[in-house]
């Protein structure tokens, strides 16, 4: 799944790879095709916020992370500032919105596209008792930071459980998964896709002041349980820094109780 006289606010948009345009197949995964389709979706978000006015960064955690997936995404964007999570930090208090982009519903999830939440070593993702998926831990990341999520993009699954967090958020449809193979998916094409994208974002910022930031209650408790014990060991060695508690064999625990920092939610 790498921010004049009037004071410009920012718009941030956040990538990820698996609901994105075009990406039917796991087998495209790690390719310059699926880094370009990620690119474009996200130049047809900026290139609306930018005629309102806004400066716009994109956050792609998976292209920081990995050495090879996403490696030239950033070379496609247009007049879009990719970020760190450090500099994701030094935005994040002129943000006015979020948009999500090519976003996959959480693992376990039925006839959805590809099985997974965030992470591959990652099996189930709670955040204060609630499974979640990445919409639900971005909306939560932001509303601590009194962002609200104005529009999200991805396959269906993915938009049906944002909008049963968030029925004020708008969606845009990318694909469906194909029953009983999560590994390939039917897409609508991308010239539709981004027509709907720029009618969305042209619908968000016209009533960007009429978006609701859903209360988030600190501290923030997630769990997150791994496939396998040995990643949960090896996610403890890598974050010795951190705070977090080993509560069962493949399940470890985290208070968030106040950040500006998306790693203490998409821990490494």
């Amino acid at each position: 799944m790498e921010v004049f006289a009037a004071y410009m606010k920012n718009i941030i948009v956040v990538g990820s790879y698996e609901g994105v345009s075009g990406y039917s197949d796991i087998s495209r995964g790690n390719s310059e095709y699926v880094s370009k389709e990620l690119a474009s979706d996200i130049n047809c978000v900026a290139d609306i916020s930018k005629k309102h006015g806004y400066k716009v960064y994109s956050f792609c955690p998976e292209a920081k992370e990995s050495k090879y997936l996403f490696k030239y995404y950033a070379n496609f964007l247009n007049e879009v500032e990719s970020v760190d999570s450090i500099g994701l930090k030094d935005i994040i208090s002129d943000c006015i919105g979020v948009v999500l982009v090519g976003i996959s519903a959480k693992a376990g999830t039925i006839n959805a596209f590809l099985d997974k939440t965030y992470k591959d070593s990652w099996w189930k993702y709670s955040i204060n008792g609630k499974e979640s998926g990445l919409f639900n831990i971005f909306s939560t990341f932001f509303a601590i930071n009194n962002i609200p999520v104005i529009l999200m993009s991805g396959c269906y699954a993915a938009c049906i459980e944002a909008k049963n967090e968030n029925d004020d958020v708008l969606i845009v449809e990318t694909k469906r998964g194909i029953e009983n193979n999560r590994n390939m998916a039917d897409c609508i094409p991308v010239n539709i896709v981004r027509e709907k994208l720029s009618c969305a974002m042209e619908q968000a910022l016209t009533n960007i002041n009429k978006y609701k930031i859903n209360k988030v209650l600190l501290p923030v408790k997630i769990n997150i349980e791994f496939i396998r014990e040995d990643y949960l060991e090896d996610t403890l060695f890598i974050n010795k820094n951190l705070d977090l508690d080993r509560i069962g064999a493949r399940v470890i625990e985290k208070n968030i109780y106040n950040t500006n920092d998306i790693k203490d939610f998409l821990i490494q």
